[in-house]
């Protein structure tokens, strides 16, 4: 059998190994394996050494030789990308690592895989939980080299990393404050046998290999909660976690000296995994979760409020800092005055005269009208007031909740379904945007170019930092065979996005304005789509515009049927309708995604 295997990691890391290690056994059982790594990283050198047919990954490579093999395997999620859009042949994916798959193109390329090998139980589940039948995934566990153990010192072994999700920063402080010695090590095989504990400290991992090379050459392990690792080896007599149980730990501290010099007499193959030695329990990582997506929500509601001083703002040219908030039936109620009390004095005078004399008391009405801080709470306000003005006794429009809970809403919802992040960061600020624009068309037909302009730039911007999983780039660069990196594919994606679907509309309003003599579409229509298109790509954008025309198709002829205006002259405030569809593409694209890859 041919088999291509593919791994784009810079540094080596148990995955690396992993990969190497099974092209290794598959060329020693007669299998003819050709190994794709990035040219320079320390895979592909590793490689060379253990004298596998390895070659430089690049799209083209892995189209080319895809197509000359009878199996691609996938090690990581950058070369399954690659695999996803490129492989000729059947496509089996390894997966380490026990977060959930995201939407888009993830859900995606995780649909075109034949076949899934996850490290754990556990990630078998996370396969599952996206989509994936059982019947398509395997579970295999990491093997390690059984390393001969050696006579115990107190020398503590710190996997060496610069990734900012690994602590080996912060371990090596530890030990420093705690007075023992550590060492960073970049090959655990040959520091770890002798070793007195092996200190492994992450926020991100899928299963964490260097604590089975440590529990092989007999080697103590202390380790905060590994991702992928839900099933946590133990030793009979102490549960993972119990450290309080363990009678070293009720005496002192791992990272302590122990009388006379000798290590803490803490038993092999023991792994604490909690920072107070108490049991994780599998639901205590919601909490913290919902926490931070409950202040999200209470950011919104303070994001909404600001809203609506921008949608009632911006399409009158008024600036959003001065003068404070007012109430507009007060403000026109004390212009009135001041008007009528203008012509009681010069009834002569021309409209001109009056409006030129009465301008200056614009500001002094807006200070006449403003709202008092205890008014302007977010919700609670307009519900206390019950939902008219202190002092005119107006109504208040129902739009100003409507904004600032439905902010409030998405803001919890990305950051509930993201983290703290900057992913929910750029979705909590595109829903801020979509909100604000939304509301602006409906109620003056008007998309403020701060809004629009502002949103493109924003997109654009944000890119770069927050990589767009579109895959549109990644197949124009393959084709031109020019070099990339992730963040230059993002940007180009994003450009992509805001400038085809943009320019399509634009297009397509040109052609009417040519053929009927008048404007069938807005220019701020064309600005909406490509700050949409910036923020999360070409086929998100499209989804956009098909279920925005849809949705605006549906309810606009409803609304014209139902109060029988004139279809030929009633302007759609289309904005509206794309807002809210590219809201729901937001939250509901993976489904949708998921559910129309498996009809192929």
């Amino acid at each position: 059998m041919i088999l291509l295997h593919l791994d784009s990691g810079l540094a080596m890391r148990g995955g690396q190994w992993q990969a190497l290690r099974l092209a290794e056994g598959l060329v020693q059982a007669g299998h003819a394996v050709t190994f794709l790594a990035r040219a320079g990283a320390a895979c592909f050198d590793n490689a060379q050494r253990m004298g596998l047919d390895v070659k430089p990954l690049t799209p083209s490579a892995v189209y080319r030789m895809s197509r000359q093999s009878d199996l691609t395997h996938a090690h990581d999620a950058h070369s399954h990308t690659l695999a996803a859009l490129l492989s000729g042949a059947p496509l089996v994916v390894s997966r380490r690592v026990g977060f959930p798959v995201r939407g888009g193109l993830s859900r995606w390329k995780y649909a075109r895989a034949r076949h899934f090998i996850a490290v754990s139980g556990s990630v078998k589940n996370v396969l599952m939980a996206a989509g994936v039948g059982p019947e398509k995934i395997s579970v295999v566990y990491d093997g390690v080299p059984v390393l001969i153990p050696a006579a115990a010192s107190e020398r503590i072994v710190i996997p060496a990393s610069q990734d900012p999700q690994k602590g080996s920063a912060l371990a090596l402080e530890a030990a420093s404050l705690a007075g023992v010695s550590a060492q960073l090590s970049t090959d655990l095989e040959r520091d770890l046998p002798g070793a007195g504990l092996f200190v492994y400290i992450t926020h991100s991992e899928g299963l964490g290999s260097g604590i089975l090379l440590a529990m092989s050459a007999g080697v103590p392990v202390v380790a905060s909660n590994v991702g992928g690792r839900k099933i946590r080896p133990a030793d009979r007599k102490h549960r993972p976690g119990n450290r309080r149980r363990h009678p070293a730990s009720q005496r002192r501290s791992a990272f302590r000296r122990a009388p006379g010099g000798a290590c803490p007499p803490i038993r092999c193959r023991a792994l604490y995994d909690s920072r107070h030695g108490s049991r994780n329990h599998p639901r205590l990582r919601a909490s913290p979760l919902m926490l931070e997506a409950a202040l999200a929500g209470l950011f919104g509601l303070l994001i909404g409020s600001f809203l609506n001083v921008c949608i009632f703002r911006f399409p009158r040219d008024l600036s959003v800092v001065r003068p404070r908030s007012f109430c507009p039936e007060c403000y026109q109620l004390t212009v009135d005055q001041a008007e009528a009390g203008q012509k009681s004095l010069k009834k002569e005078a021309q409209s001109d005269t009056i409006e030129d004399e009465v301008a200056p008391l614009d500001e002094e009405a807006a200070k006449a009208a403003a709202i008092a801080w205890y008014d302007n709470i977010p919700l609670l306000s307009f519900f206390l007031l019950k939902g008219r003005c202190r002092h005119c006794g107006k109504s208040i429009p129902a739009r100003y909740p409507i904004v600032e809970a439905l902010t409030a809403a998405l803001f919890f919802s990305f950051v509930a379904a993201l983290g703290p992040t900057l992913p929910a960061f750029k979705f909590c600020l595109l829903s801020a945007l979509l909100v604000g624009m939304i509301f602006a068309d409906l109620e003056e037909l008007i998309l403020p170019d701060e809004f629009t302009l502002g949103g493109v730039v924003a997109g654009l911007a944000l890119s770069w930092a927050v990589p767009i999983s579109d895959g549109t780039a990644l197949i124009l660069f393959s084709i031109g065979r020019w070099p990339y990196n992730v963040h230059v594919i993002s940007l180009v994606d994003a450009v992509l996005g805001a400038a085809i679907p943009s320019g399509f509309l634009w297009l397509t309003g040109a052609l009417y304005q040519k053929l009927r003599h008048k404007d069938g579409l807005g220019f701020g229509d064309v600005k909406m789509v490509a700050a949409v298109g910036a923020f999360v790509g070409l086929h998100y954008t499209l989804l956009t515009l098909i279920a925005g025309s849809l949705l605006g198709s549906v309810i606009g002829l409803i609304y014209i049927l139902a109060t029988r205006k004139d279809h030929t002259s009633y302007q759609l405030p289309f904005g509206t309708f794309l807002g809210v569809a590219a809201i729901g593409v937001s939250l509901f694209s993976q489904h949708v995604v998921a559910w129309y890859a498996k009809l192929f």
